[in-house]
């Protein structure tokens, strides 16, 4: 009788071992997948302010003159400090959704825009 208490108490603690262990291991490839995201994310919005900054320092600085360049500036500065807040954040998962809502936003402003150069092309 207590060999058979004892073998089921094995077998109960492997079970939850297993468990615990297929969950480790799917946090572990949630959080490397979290990485590579936030990496790829951090990179487009990078690429995303360089362009700005190389859009905003073309033509002489003709474009730092129209009347839109003051919200322009404003928005790139925002975008860079959001790369330089989030590069170092630990928690990535904040991080990631910080990055996420930035990079939404720039969406939301290119998309008219591209959609506006699409309908007049010839």
């Amino acid at each position: 009788m207590m060999s058979r208490c004892a073998t089921m108490l094995v077998l109960a603690t492997a079970h939850v071992a297993v468990h615990v262990s297929t969950a480790l291991k799917i946090e572990a490839r949630l959080t490397a997948d979290l990485e590579h995201e936030f990496k790829a994310l951090h990179v487009k919005v990078h690429s995303i302010v360089a362009g700005l900054r190389e859009q905003l320092n073309n033509n002489n600085g003709e474009m730092r003159k129209a009347p839109v360049s003051p919200m322009l500036i404003e928005f790139q500065q925002k975008l860079q400090r959001t790369l330089s807040d989030t590069v170092y954040m630990k928690d990535k998962h904040a991080a990631w959704a910080e990055l996420t809502s930035a990079y939404n936003s720039v969406e939301q402003l290119v998309t008219p825009y591209n959609a506006w150069e699409a309908a007049h092309r010839s």
